[in-house]
């Protein structure tokens, strides 16, 4: 079961706040816990952020699966 999901945005600008703002909101409404931050993370930093933070699900936006093993 899906209980904490993280998620990232490409970029730190009031567009991208905001909308993590609405998609954290409404995954909270859904009873989900949230986390994330609005810039992506390289590779060694999300392994880093999954061993400590622990999410079930991770929503990147803007990021193919190549760049982050690359």
């Amino acid at each position: 079961m899906i209980k904490h999901i993280s998620i990232f945005l490409p970029q730190d600008n009031y567009i991208y706040r905001n909308m993590f703002k609405g998609i954290s909101d409404g995954f909270r409404q859904c009873g989900l816990e949230v986390s994330g931050q609005t810039n992506l993370l390289d590779k060694d930093a999300l392994h880093q952020w999954c061993m400590n933070v622990k999410p079930d699900v991770i929503l990147e936006m803007n990021r193919t699966r190549s760049m982050t093993l690359g």
